[in-house]
């Protein structure tokens, strides 16, 4: 959390970037080529479509909830 953060950055486009910058870093800090991503309830929507637009970076999905994908 950062009180600097605009509201108006807070929506899913973002969220899904978010995902894309922090599987990078993971897959650089441990030296790997994918990773295995996980979703619950509404991540498995932001899951579901950074999987689809960032395929080269996971493994496999894994969704432990119910989400909504348009």
């Amino acid at each position: 959390y950062c009180e600097n953060i605009s509201k108006e950055s807070m929506n899913f486009d973002q969220y899904v970037s978010d995902v894309q910058q922090v599987v990078n870093i993971l897959l650089h800090e441990f030296n790997k080529e994918k990773i295995y991503l996980s979703g619950l309830s509404w991540g498995d929507s932001i899951g579901a479509y950074s999987v689809k637009e960032f395929p080269e970076l996971f493994f496999s999905f894994i969704t432990c909830g119910f989400g909504y994908i348009d």
